[in-house]
């Protein structure tokens, strides 16, 4: 029980980082959108650890139609023995998909409120990791703060700072994040650090990325954004992550 608390407690700070990107306000425009049609960008995802070491995890990719603003966004990312996921936000249809391509399952999330707004969000994420009913999980905003503008990669950026509470099978943890926004490249946060504490706003446990953002020349589709054919639904992403961790043992 105790391996799989200290796990799960891993996974979710990772999660809630990853969470972080794809919940800020979503307002692409690296390049000139076409007048009609669909609009696509792709980018990097790569993690930085507290020694400065960079380790690509994945790719984030954004269709938009730009006559109506609809939009889908897609993260894929690896969590370390759990295999590769992606999260599939499709707010037309109030609904974040996590899928395990380990496992061939997904998760449906049902959305609640503004889904750019990781506020409304959080309790419909830490209901689809209750099993059974089972309140294994909560995540809670506490504050948020405005820090001074620095720059990336020679960029300026507004900066915020957001503790939240979490508790995971009983034990309770703050976890401290900072966005990264850059009105220059206005895609997603370039950046969203996890702090070691509320009070260390310079000091990152750890960092995720977004790189090499740029208009996709592929024809996405919107079969990209959906879940593959043939998978298995969970009702619980808890289960799910625990199982695909296990199947790689």
């Amino acid at each position: 029980m105790k391996f799989i608390i200290m796990w799960g407690r891993s996974v979710l700070r990772v999660s809630l980082v990853l969470w972080g990107i794809i919940c800020a306000p979503l307002c692409f425009g690296v390049a000139a959108e076409p007048v009609s049609g669909a609009a696509q960008y792709t980018a990097d995802l790569t993690y930085r650890s507290d020694r400065g070491e960079d380790f690509p995890i994945g790719s984030a990719s954004l269709l938009r139609e730009t006559e109506s603003g609809a939009y889908r966004v897609r993260l894929d990312f690896a969590l370390g023995r759990a295999g590769m996921f992606s999260a599939i936000l499709r707010p037309e249809e109030k609904a974040l998909f996590v899928v395990s391509y380990g496992l061939s399952a997904y998760v449906t999330i049902p959305t609640q409120g503004n889904e750019r707004n990781a506020a409304d969000l959080l309790p419909s994420v830490a209901a689809a990791f209750m099993p059974f009913g089972v309140p294994a999980l909560t995540i809670r905003e506490e504050k948020r703060e405005a820090l001074p503008t620095a720059p990336v990669d020679g960029l300026p950026c507004k900066r915020e700072r957001i503790l939240y509470m979490v508790t995971f099978m009983g034990d309770a943890s703050d976890v401290a994040l900072e966005e990264w926004n850059c009105s220059h490249l206005p895609f997603l946060p370039v950046r969203v650090d996890e702090l070691r504490s509320w009070d260390a706003p310079d000091s990152p446990r750890g960092t995720v990325l977004l790189k090499n953002i740029r208009s996709s020349g592929l024809d996405m589709g919107k079969e990209l954004f959906e879940v593959p054919d043939g998978y298995t639904r969970y009702g619980s992403a808890l289960n799910m992550l625990l199982y695909a961790l296990a199947a790689q043992w």
